[in-house]
């Protein structure tokens, strides 16, 4: 009987998209020549799934560009891979490499001298909507900066205090938005946290504009359409709340995974430690619908149990330790 009991979980598991194991905050990993490591983790729902089979968790985060191979010529950033999505470059990512053409995504973060000493062959580098800069990230880059934007970036310098004995560096913030694309001679910026639209040629989408975007892709409508919005990507399908019971219905949960950094480091970024520090905690907010009262989670995960009506249950923890539910909302005691 024993043995039927563990044949039948290994085949359900086995059955299960949602209990695959795929990469967990911390995890690094290599695809097409470029080194990710996952630096926000939570399980997601499908909305094409129903809630009444455990299919419908699938592993999902975020992830920060830690290394791109020497071997490659041209570079895509993706957007996502998975269901994973791209937030930013580390620090000295492309620092003294040469490379024909770079496309990136818009991203949360570009760190420090990420672009320095680099050279793109095209002539040209595209940069689409990115939040952060940090210092020097395309200082004496051998290419043209070519901004696709429409949201304010801030760019970071350092400031040292005389007086800090720690010698702790502090970076100050500069929010710029120019109007449209941004077309620059980076040699002619230097550092670009202090002056970062400095001598830049044009202001506004026109022929000359997208001719440096054709230029920096070598003509290739590939690249020049490539889609920037999640919509195209695996991240369409990643939904961060769902409830355990059909709406309308007054038992169960709903249960809402947030990524958000630490207090302490939203302050300062992590500026030159990105990636050995950065990093996004996760909870869980799960709302009892029939008690209405919001409970905070660390973890959570869905646990297949062929004892049960449904076949699984969710299992919470946080610090004061961990509950069991059915979908039902009913807690399950030890």
């Amino acid at each position: 009987m024993k043995t039927k009991l563990v044949a039948f979980l290994v085949m359900l598991l086995s059955n299960i998209p949602g209990f695959a194991q795929n990469w967990k905050f911390g995890d690094t990993f290599t695809q097409d020549g470029i080194t990710y490591k996952v630096v926000g983790y939570c399980l997601v729902t499908d909305p094409r799934d129903t809630m009444t089979n455990a299919s419908t968790f699938y592993d999902s985060g975020e992830l920060l560009v830690t290394s791109v191979s020497d071997a490659l010529t041209d570079v895509v950033i993706p957007v996502a891979v998975d269901r994973y999505q791209v937030i930013g470059l580390t620090d000295s990512l492309f620092y003294g490499k040469t490379y024909n053409r770079v496309w990136l995504p818009e991203l949360e973060f570009i760190g420090n001298s990420a672009f320095e000493n680099a050279k793109i062959k095209s002539g040209t580098l595209v940069l689409h909507n990115v939040k952060q800069v940090g210092e020097k990230a395309f200082f004496n880059i051998d290419a043209r900066l070519c901004f696709d934007i429409s949201k304010s970036i801030s760019f970071y310098e350092p400031k040292k205090d005389k007086n800090d004995t720690t010698k702790t560096i502090t970076y100050t913030k500069k929010e710029q938005q120019p109007k449209g694309g941004v077309v620059c001679h980076v040699r002619n910026i230097g550092n670009l946290g202090h002056s970062p639209y400095y001598g830049y040629e044009i202001a506004g989408q026109n022929n000359f504009f997208n001719k440096c975007v054709s230029e920096a892709y070598g003509a290739d409508k590939e690249w020049i359409e490539r889609p920037l919005a999640i919509k195209h990507t695996e991240l369409r399908y990643c939904k961060k709340s769902f409830n355990t019971m059909p709406s309308g219905i007054l038992k169960g949960f709903e249960v809402r995974a947030v990524l958000h950094l630490d207090k302490s480091m939203t302050k300062n970024f992590p500026w030159g430690h990105l990636t050995a520090e950065y990093g996004k905690e996760t909870f869980y907010n799960v709302y009892d619908k029939k008690k209405h009262k919001t409970l905070k989670f660390d973890a959570f995960r869905p646990v297949s149990d062929p004892n049960l009506k449904e076949g699984w249950f969710l299992n919470f923890r946080n610090e004061e330790g961990e509950a069991n539910f059915t979908l039902k909302g009913k807690q399950i005691k030890k």
